[in-house]
């Protein structure tokens, strides 16, 4: 948002610094600060119709002074619903400064949550959780698991290739 400002401004600066001391052969500057005007009215307008048009929720992201992983952190801690709070695994570099956290979240919640499966808690989520965050004893089997189901998705590839 800061850099979209910035650049505007800018424009409307070149325009007095180049109509100052008038050159001949120059740009009237009436036309100058018509285009620069102009062109500063379509981005607020442009920018307003956008943030009006998208998700509520998403609209503090264009005025937050924080980077995405240092939101995702933040919401790790704030938010209560484990699929949510799991969001964090989307990126690895999220989590990176709480991993100690994440790891004792997610193995302090592992018996649970292959004992009453949620939903969330399925395939696609587990591939990204790196190994060393599920129990040590069940460890072995994940990668088993994460193993056989590798192997199931290359054999169903290579068959629809030949289809």
């Amino acid at each position: 948002m800061a850099n979209l400002v910035m650049g505007q401004l800018g424009s409307l600066v070149c325009v007095y610094v180049y109509t100052t001391p008038v050159k001949e052969g120059a740009i009237d500057s009436s036309t100058l600060w018509a285009v620069a005007i102009g062109t500063n009215v379509l981005l607020v307008a442009s920018f307003t119709t956008f943030v009006m048009k998208i998700n509520e929720d998403k609209v503090a992201n264009f005025f937050s002074l924080e980077t995405k992983p240092e939101q995702e952190r933040r919401a790790f801690y704030e938010r209560d619903d484990p699929e949510l709070k799991l969001d964090v695994f989307d990126c690895p570099e999220y989590f990176g400064a709480i991993r100690g956290d994440v790891k004792q979240y997610v193995s302090d919640n592992y018996e649970e949550w292959c004992r009453a499966k949620p939903s969330f808690w399925n395939a696609g989520l587990i591939k990204h959780i790196p190994e060393d965050f599920f129990p040590p004893e069940k460890k072995e089997q994940l990668l088993e698991k994460k193993s056989s189901q590798v192997c199931d998705m290359r054999l169903s590839l290579r068959e629809s290739a030949y289809e």
